[in-house]
């Protein structure tokens, strides 16, 4: 995932991020043990966040995921086990192949 500073802004990136994160704690779904951290900035047109990093579009969720667990291995996408499509919460992210993801629906 990229980092750094934005070159017309000179915020970085991570502020841009943390900065549309929303850690409210009346999005807790029963059966998770924390709360479902919410997104107030670009949503793509399938419904997940995003945010424009270096004149690019990023996915808030891969963002979120590798700025706690390192990078995601070729092949693999971030599923949430929340259910929230806007959740940014990396514990509530993990990783999977689209066949599998289609196993536990």
């Amino acid at each position: 995932m990229p980092k750094g500073v934005y070159p017309r802004t000179g915020r970085s990136i991570d502020a841009s991020f943390w900065d549309r994160v929303i850690c409210a704690t009346d999005i807790l779904k029963p059966w998770m043990e924390t709360p479902c951290w919410g997104w107030r900035g670009s949503i793509s047109t399938v419904g997940f966040p995003t945010f424009r990093s270096n004149y690019r579009w990023v996915s808030a969720i891969r963002y979120a995921y590798v700025c706690h667990f390192g990078r995601i291995p070729k092949g693999l996408r971030v599923f949430h086990r929340c259910g929230t499509r806007i959740c940014c919460n990396p514990w509530h992210l993990y990783l999977g192949t689209v066949k599998l993801k289609g196993l536990h629906d």
